[in-house]
């Protein structure tokens, strides 16, 4: 489940109103409150949430690494205390690769619950 606590704090400290940003994410602001109450989603919403804030889908999900972008510049931080620059190319490179990552994890979920409800056919 993505943490919608941390869309919140993003938009608490970059202090952008939230009827604002869900225009810009096209979803309303009920139906913002709504799917942070649930606290899940679809992966489209939350891809398009991570786009908006120029953070990795992964961030929402607990994954260590973070991202920092803010016009050409990009800072990766590592989880190991490491900070990398990196490229407009490299950007979108490490953003696909981040998104990758995450629908990979996203079908192994799927696959294992089908492996389950096969079992429980038998």
């Amino acid at each position: 489940m993505a943490n919608f606590q941390l869309i919140r704090e993003i938009l608490n400290q970059r202090k952008i109103p939230i009827n604002e940003f869900c225009k810009k994410i096209e979803l309303s602001d009920t139906a913002f409150r709504q799917l942070a109450e649930r606290n899940s989603t679809k992966t489209e919403i939350i891809e398009r949430i991570a786009r908006e804030l120029r953070v990795p889908v992964g961030y929402f999900f607990g994954d260590n690494n973070s991202i920092t972008m803010s016009g050409q510049n990009t800072q990766v931080h590592n989880g190991n205390g490491h900070q990398i620059m990196l490229s407009a190319e490299q950007k979108e490179i490490e953003l696909l690769r981040q998104i990758i990552t995450e629908k990979d994890k996203q079908l192994e979920d799927k696959e294992r619950f089908i492996r389950v409800l096969l079992e429980r056919n038998k």
